[in-house]
């Protein structure tokens, strides 16, 4: 998820925020074996191939990382979250995976060419699956005016299961 400051007088971009960013490009095959990595452990846990059971089962994971099926109180969490956004939460299909890891690889919707000295906030899960905040860490080293912050505890979904997130971009914004 991506946010920008656009200055009114200008129409500048002044500031950027990067929310549970994906790094594309090598990794995108990476993410795709790790998906299919833990959707299989999902099936092969839950003794299904229903994909919509295997679906919430790896949004589990997606929300908090591993121990969102692991840890009993962060399952039970997750199962409250899903509940209250079952009609919002999409069981993928495959060409919906596919257009998803086409965006993943393109990564240009931020890069450090096309900022240049524009700060950056990067905002990343400790636990993501998708994009680990080690390769998230390097990426953002790339930038020439970063900061990152890796929240403990946190999945992909950090804009659902964080509920500081958006306290915490506003502040950067506001800087």
């Amino acid at each position: 998820m991506l946010f920008r400051s656009v200055s009114r007088s200008d129409g500048r971009i002044k500031k950027v925020a990067v929310l549970a960013g994906a790094v594309g490009f090598p990794d995108t095959p990476a993410v795709g074996w790790r998906a299919l990595g833990w959707v299989s452990s999902r099936a092969w846990a839950g003794r299904t191939v229903d994909f919509a059971s295997i679906w919430k089962e790896f949004y589990k994971v997606l929300l908090f990382g591993p121990a969102g099926v692991t840890d009993p109180e962060l399952s039970k969490r997750a199962e409250d979250i899903i509940t209250r956004r079952r009609n919002k939460i999409v069981t993928p299909t495959r060409a919906l995976a596919c257009s998803h890891m086409r965006d993943i690889s393109m990564r240009g919707a931020v890069s450090p060419a096309r900022v240049g000295r524009t700060p950056v906030l990067f905002v990343h899960g400790k636990e993501d699956i998708v994009s680990s905040a080690e390769r998230i860490a390097a990426y953002a080293s790339t930038f020439q005016s970063h900061s990152l912050m890796v929240l403990p505890g946190q999945g992909h979904q950090i804009f659902i299961t964080d509920e500081r997130l958006f306290d915490r971009v506003g502040q950067f914004f506001s800087q």
